[in-house]
């Protein structure tokens, strides 16, 4: 069986016990429609993997020194409680869960290293990290919060 971002998820929720409410798979007849909007809002023309490769506009971005980009992630977003939606990297294409950056942080704290976005419930904005450890955010205040990170 091949290694699915879905399945270190899935492990990592149970480990973790997390909650359902603070973390909910969304199936693919709802999350393949979902992925194509956020393409058409954030990516230029490109369809598939690797978005960061096509950004509709210039994102800020940063790295650190401790390749731990996911730590700062609940930094960036208006509420580390709020609902979003967290893209993953999956075979063959990516997944989507609903989450809250809080929880987001804790699960990948416990999963092998794999691309991942954050995106807000409206669209207005996206956190990505890519698997060069480059975290981007495109939209305010994400691209605000992130330049007052510093490197």
């Amino acid at each position: 069986m091949a290694w699915t971002g879905r399945d270190e998820l899935a492990g990592a929720v149970e480990r973790l016990g997390v909650p359902h409410e603070r973390f909910r798979f969304l199936p693919h007849d709802e999350s393949g429609p979902l992925l194509k909007r956020i393409e058409e809002q954030f990516v230029d023309g490109h369809r598939g993997r690797w978005w960061w490769e096509h950004w509709r506009d210039t994102p800020v971005s940063r790295t650190f020194v401790d390749d731990q980009a996911f730590l700062r992630v609940a930094q960036l977003v208006p509420d580390p409680r709020e609902p979003l939606y967290f893209v993953f990297d999956e075979e063959p294409e990516s997944g989507v869960a609903l989450s809250d950056a809080e929880t987001v942080t804790l699960l990948l704290g416990e999963c092998p290293a794999f691309e991942y976005g954050l995106v807000a419930l409206s669209l207005d904005w996206l956190v990505f990290e890519n698997h060069h450890g480059v975290l981007m955010a495109l939209g305010e205040p994400v691209e605000t919060r992130l330049r007052a990170l510093g490197a």
